[in-house]
């Protein structure tokens, strides 16, 4: 089994609303690379920039799966997002489609400020865009187009960050670049769990005899994380129970080859390698990766709509933000009025770096 997983963040840059990073997995029986899902998928497409003013009615069963930069700008940008992102997470919403119950379902971890008004966004019904119909219809076809690929699609995992956490951080740290860093030590142990745990149950969807002897491998994909350019001592500090075997580095492309210890830790185990590969742009070379980055943008622009909102009720001529460093201040300028007489302290709303 063949397992390559995408990890992307968005709100790195901004300072309002959360920094939320998400990872996913999928598995293959047969060998593939970061890219050919592209290929292999009939439905899904990779070039949107080129043809979005090209819109056919035929495109309606299309799944874009990009940088999620080229789906959130212009007119509907957030409707365009949700079109294309949610049906890939509709599985987790559940009954009540509470973006509370979506989040537990891709085990966020705790999420502290969630209690301020100005973030109380579990109990937002999705979708906030379409019709649930819609994006329940497309839900289907996506299911029937990876059951169809014989591929495996593990609930992704994420992270959220709200300012009181990533203020924290940045006071621990003293760099921005602890934002990712402090969500990989979360999220790829989990993704890696979650991975072993559905290869000891041996689901009937997967093949597990079609393996044969060949190891499970993993081809771990993501962009640079906060700048950095190695990376070898962070993964260790995270990879525990895997041994780093070789590694090459520059400011093109970081890549690094693991193999697990043995259950008594002493020796590699040649069943199961690990690849991890950081680049720039990686949401253009690896489907998981461009995934990821559209999961990640949603769920962030899905509490900036309601942060929008509140503050609108409380200030009703401001204009919304996206959050980032000109506009954000120009925000935080128009509604300091109502977040002083509401008594919630500036740095429980903006993040100081």
């Amino acid at each position: 089994m063949l397992w390559h997983i995408g990890i992307d963040e968005a709100g790195y840059g901004p300072i309002l609303g959360p920094f939320v990073m998400t990872a996913v997995a999928i598995g293959s029986r047969f060998p593939m690379s970061a890219d050919d899902f592209w290929h292999h998928l009939p439905r899904v497409c990779r070039n949107y920039a080129a043809s979005q003013n090209k819109a056919t009615k035929s495109d309606e069963a299309l799944f874009w799966v990009v940088d999620s930069k080229q789906l959130h700008r212009g007119d509907q940008a957030l409707a365009r997002l949700e079109y294309h992102t949610l049906p890939a997470l509709w599985p987790w919403v559940g009954r009540t489609r509470r973006l509370g119950t979506l989040l537990r379902c891709l085990r966020a971890a705790k999420i502290t400020g969630l209690q301020l008004p100005c973030y109380r966004v579990v109990g937002r019904v999705l979708p906030l865009c379409h019709p649930a119909e819609t994006i329940a219809a497309r839900a289907t076809l996506w299911q029937e187009m990876f059951t169809c690929a014989e591929l495996t699609f593990l609930p992704p995992r994420v992270v959220v960050f709200l300012p009181q956490t990533i203020n924290q951080l940045l006071e621990r740290h003293g760099t921005k670049a602890a934002l990712p860093l402090e969500a990989l030590r979360h999220l790829l142990p989990a993704i890696l769990n979650d991975i072993a745990a559905l290869e000891r149950r041996a689901p009937l969807s997967i093949d597990i005899a079609a393996a044969g002897e060949h190891p499970v491998e993993y081809e771990v994909v993501c962009d640079r994380l906060g700048g950095r350019v190695c990376y070898a001592t962070v993964l260790t500090a995270v990879l525990e129970g895997w041994q780093l075997q070789s590694y090459r580095e520059s400011p093109a492309c970081c890549e690094y080859l693991w193999t697990s210890r043995s259950a008594e830790g002493r020796q590699p185990s040649p069943r199961q390698r690990l690849r991890f590969v950081i680049t720039p742009c990686a949401e253009s070379q690896a489907f998981a990766v461009a995934l990821a980055s559209m999961m990640s943008k949603y769920l962030r622009e899905v509490f900036m709509d309601f942060w929008n909102e509140y503050w609108q009720q409380q200030v009703p001529h401001v204009r919304p933000t996206a959050g980032y460093w000109t506009d954000g201040e120009r925000f935080l300028r128009a509604i300091r009025p109502a977040y002083v007489r509401l008594g919630l302290p500036e740095s429980a709303l903006r993040r100081f770096r």
